[in-house]
């Protein structure tokens, strides 16, 4: 029997349980740029939605699961990498609020 690293059963869990269910927001900037998020939160991963996967991600929910999975693992981090990590975690699809879900790299399945 194969047993899970402690951070993926806790986002396995997560991931399971409606959004409402998780009260604790993980958003620090939400309150200083709410249009930001609700715009985020509009928008459907580009990638998820062209595969055709039923009840894609939002960007907003894309942003919030990799701050909780990086809270997950901080205790692996050095104080080097941990540096700067949850910000730009927040930040770094803020640009897709005006710009959209834009796929960078689109791999075919046969060249993987």
């Amino acid at each position: 029997m194969r047993l899970l690293p402690s951070w993926k059963i806790s986002l396995k869990h997560s991931m399971k349980m409606p959004a409402n269910h998780i009260k604790e927001t993980v958003l620090k900037l939400e309150s200083v740029a709410p249009e930001v998020y609700v715009a985020l939160h509009s928008l459907k991963r580009t990638g998820w939605v062209n595969r055709g996967v039923k009840n894609p991600e939002s960007v907003k929910e894309h942003t919030e699961a990799l701050i909780r999975i990086a809270r997950e693992v901080e205790g692996l981090l050095t104080m080097e990498e941990k540096d700067g990590l949850f910000e730009m975690l927040e930040v770094h699809d803020w640009p897709e609020a005006i710009h959209g879900d834009e796929v960078i790299l689109e791999l075919n399945p046969n060249e993987i």
